[in-house]
């Protein structure tokens, strides 16, 4: 019997919207520069979460991909 490669899920996921993770790791480097800038934290973490749940279509679907490959994976 041959012996079963273990995926990542992640690995999994990337193949599936590859484009998804590379634009939201750049918006999200992004956030995070833009939020450590500020001398505010409070100011920091409203920024940071606003930049993450905006109310937008990119946005939901990002969360939609996220959601879906939760209840999927089982995590």
């Amino acid at each position: 019997m041959r012996a079963r490669e273990h995926r990542n899920g992640m690995d999994v996921a990337e193949e599936l919207v590859p484009g998804e993770f590379v634009d939201a790791a750049l918006e999200f480097t992004a956030l995070q520069r833009s939020a450590g800038e500020s001398s505010d934290a409070a100011a920091a973490l409203v920024q940071l979460l606003g930049g993450l749940f905006r109310d937008d279509s990119d946005t939901r679907r990002h969360w939609l991909i996220w959601f879906d490959f939760w209840s999927a994976s089982g995590v």
